[in-house]
């Protein structure tokens, strides 16, 4: 077998050593190549609809697999809002809107990129209650969609729709996502 060399003592305990470069063109040069493709960092950029403009807009990773049972109703359709906003919390990479010259950009403060929690909630002046010190991310979230849930499901069907192919025809890559 080209490319994989079995080493041990027996059976019991051998260790696959792997050549560091298959032949070009080769089967196992083509699967490593797909392998690594597969573990790269999958995005998906989704527009919050409203009053914005430019509008902001949401980058959201693929939910990790240890996660997914929480979240497993989603999946299948049924739309139990706190699972939405904490599953959109959860994989909100950040948050982006178009600059003077039209190019996307992090929302950013002095402490870095914001996402869905009480930073953004401060920068962009939203009502917080009296005395809240530190805003749930899914509390703002709910703000930037003016308390609209269908808004919000609707959001979120997109995000899981991706999430069910994020690699699309072929791993690695999404039609209108970033890496």
């Amino acid at each position: 077998m080209t490319g994989i060399r079995v080493v041990g003592a027996d059976a019991h305990d051998q260790v696959a050593e792997f050549e560091p470069d298959p032949a070009p063109g080769s089967v196992l040069a083509r699967l490593r190549r797909q392998t690594e493709l597969q573990q790269r960092d999958r995005t998906v950029d989704v527009e919050i609809g409203g009053a914005f403009d430019p509008p902001i807009i949401a980058r959201y990773g693929v939910l990790p697999a240890r996660e997914l049972d929480r979240y497993a109703e989603l999946v299948g359709g049924t739309s139990n809002l706190e699972l939405v906003l904490d599953m959109l919390t959860r994989t909100c990479r950040a948050l982006l809107s178009a600059d003077e010259d039209g190019e996307l950009v992090e929302l950013r403060d002095e402490l870095g990129p914001m996402t869905y929690g009480h930073r953004l909630a401060v920068a962009l002046a939203m009502p917080i209650p009296p005395g809240e010190d530190d805003l749930p991310g899914r509390d703002v979230l709910l703000i930037l969609f003016g308390g609209n849930g269908f808004a919000v499901a609707e959001h979120a069907g997109r995000v899981v729709s991706w999430m069910q192919n994020p690699g699309g025809p072929a791993p690695g890559e999404s039609s209108g996502a970033t890496d």
